[in-house]
């Protein structure tokens, strides 16, 4: 069996007045994994989801569509819309020869 696995970080970067770099990780992670069966993908994106704080309701509904499409789950970690931190899960299940694919991303913003 073979399982793929990736993530990417993305990073901002600016220049100060002197020509010095200042390097700002975004608060996006995207992560790439595959795997022989459905099952382990759609486990594995719940898995990232649940430990990203997605609300229970919404982490039942990952990779439930037939067929696979793109989700987008948004939420926030306040009861108000004024503060706290936003968050913005995406991801894609796909089928590709004999590998199954979880494509996900995560940002957050602070309010």
């Amino acid at each position: 069996m073979v399982t793929e696995c990736c993530e990417a970080f993305v990073f901002d970067t600016a220049q100060k007045g002197d020509g010095s770099r200042i390097n700002h990780l975004n608060n996006i992670i995207i992560i790439h994994y595959s795997a022989r069966s459905r099952e382990k993908v759609v486990d594995a994106g719940r898995t990232f989801a649940e430990a990203a704080g997605l609300p229970q309701t919404d982490v039942a509904k990952v990779g439930t569509d037939s067929p696979p499409r793109y989700e987008r789950y948004e939420w926030r970690d306040s009861a108000t819309k004024q503060s706290g931190q936003s968050y913005i899960l995406e991801l894609r299940i796909t089928h590709a020869d004999r590998n199954w694919e979880l494509y996900l991303s995560l940002g957050a913003e602070t309010l």
